[in-house]
């Protein structure tokens, strides 16, 4: 069995996650709404009111390649030095995360919000009242 990781060697490839996840994200997530896209994109839409029980609510192809893919990529890069306990407290993070982006209340703080274009719960409803 793999001996745990240090609190440090997690902290900097978590670091690495949240930078290629949000970078993979944007890129998906742009693409998704150009015009001959958006037909993919629309079933999370539906949603003019964020929820954040619905943050995953999406067509299968979204769901894979705009939401899977660029959460994996970061451990993916990486390689085999990632441990599963890492990688399952990144999915933890990311889960607080995504749900607090769609709860549809502004707590101020957020998990991730130390990222310098993290969006937050405001951004968010407003994305999602203005896209149709």
């Amino acid at each position: 069995m793999d001996e745990f990781p240090t609190v440090g060697s997690s902290f900097w490839q978590i670091i690495v996650f949240v930078v290629v996840e949000d970078l993979a994200f944007y890129l998906a997530h742009s693409t998704l709404h150009r015009p001959s896209f958006y037909w993919i994109h629309k079933k999370h839409h539906e949603y003019f009111h964020t929820v954040g029980l619905a943050a995953q609510y999406s067509h299968p192809l979204e769901y894979m390649f705009g939401n899977l893919v660029p959460f994996g990529l970061g451990a993916k890069l990486l390689g085999p030095k990632v441990h599963a306990a890492t990688y399952l407290c990144w999915g933890v993070l990311k889960m607080f995360e995504t749900t607090e982006a769609h709860c549809g209340y502004e707590f101020g703080v957020g998990v991730l919000r130390f990222l310098p274009f993290s969006g937050s719960s405001d951004f968010h409803n407003f994305h999602h009242s203005h896209n149709s």
